[in-house]
């Protein structure tokens, strides 16, 4: 039993509706997330660096940094002509999005949010996003 299972049961509560992404799924939406940033990168506009958000962002965003060439930077740079995407592993309600607006300076202009998976019930939404799910996932790092 992972240790976030152990947490849930701890709370009372049942962690019965889950999905396990194995390290070749999480692989596979990482390199699908990768191709709908390059596909943007070459109609939009180019990023100048990933900002991850931790701690679900650090994993997928070290594999997007090979995939994509694009250095990481856990501070974002004020200079407001540079752009940046910010990763997270999933995106559920949409709280994380709305700290990282506040605290990191999210610029709508120049920035953009790329998540593996998201909730349909978020309120707010991710820029890039592969899958769309309503079970609880567990990552293969948290599967240990």
């Amino acid at each position: 039993m992972t240790m976030l299972k152990k947490f849930f049961l701890l709370l009372g509560g049942m962690v019965t509706d889950q999905k396990i992404i194995s390290y070749e799924e999480f692989i596979s939406l990482t390199k699908n997330l990768a191709n709908q940033i390059k596909s943007f990168m070459r109609q939009e506009f180019a990023f100048d660096a990933l900002v991850p958000i931790a701690r679900g962002g650090l994993v997928p965003a070290t594999y997007l940094s090979h995939m994509l060439n694009l250095p990481i930077i856990f501070e974002k740079d004020e200079n407001f002509n540079k752009t940046h995407l910010f990763i997270d592993d999933i995106v559920d309600k949409g709280d994380t999005l709305k700290l990282a607006t506040v605290f990191m300076g999210f610029n709508k202009a120049n920035d953009r949010f790329a998540c593996l998976i998201k909730k349909p019930w978020t309120t707010e939404d991710a820029d890039f996003f592969v899958s769309v799910y309503k079970k609880w996932v567990i990552w293969p790092w948290e599967n240990v």
